[in-house]
């Protein structure tokens, strides 16, 4: 499996973020046979 954060950004919300990842499953030849995008919102240190 290969897991990767590709973005991150403040949400409108304080206190709040907003990251997406990238996830890509591999079979046992090492090929790609699911990809996937998620987004999740994540608490965060305010910004200064």
């Amino acid at each position: 499996m290969s897991f990767v954060f590709t973005e991150k950004r403040a949400s409108s919300r304080s206190g709040r973020g907003i990251v997406t990842e990238s996830l890509c499953l591999l079979n046992q030849r090492d090929e790609c046979v699911i990809e996937a995008l998620h987004s999740a919102l994540l608490a965060c240190s305010p910004s200064v």
